[in-house]
């Protein structure tokens, strides 16, 4: 899944074993991998916000006001589907810069 490895290389991730074994990532399927990467973007100085269907990731400003930087991600699959799909969207727009 070529969105899982644009994730992947945002976090820095080029091979992940366990026990000795190659294992795909799977932002899209799992918090335990997904979280993280919401930290990282957070850590960066943006703002996740995840609710029940949609996911809207804000910048701060200077002026102490949030701009969105990735607006509402709806998807009736819930809050992981719509927090990877605006993950997703956040990297191709960050890698622009």
């Amino acid at each position: 899944m070529k969105e899982n490895k644009l994730i992947a290389e945002f976090m820095g991730v080029e091979d992940h074993q366990e026990m000795g074994e190659y294992v795909t990532p799977n932002y899209n399927t799992s918090w335990n991998w997904l979280l993280p990467v919401v930290e990282k973007i957070e850590s960066l100085g943006y703002e996740v916000q995840i609710r029940k269907f949609d996911c809207i990731i804000f910048q701060l400003l200077d002026t102490l006001e949030y701009k969105p930087v990735i607006g509402s991600i709806s998807s009736a699959s819930g809050k992981m589907d719509s927090t990877y799909i605006a993950v997703v969207e956040f990297i191709k727009e960050y890698n622009k810069k």
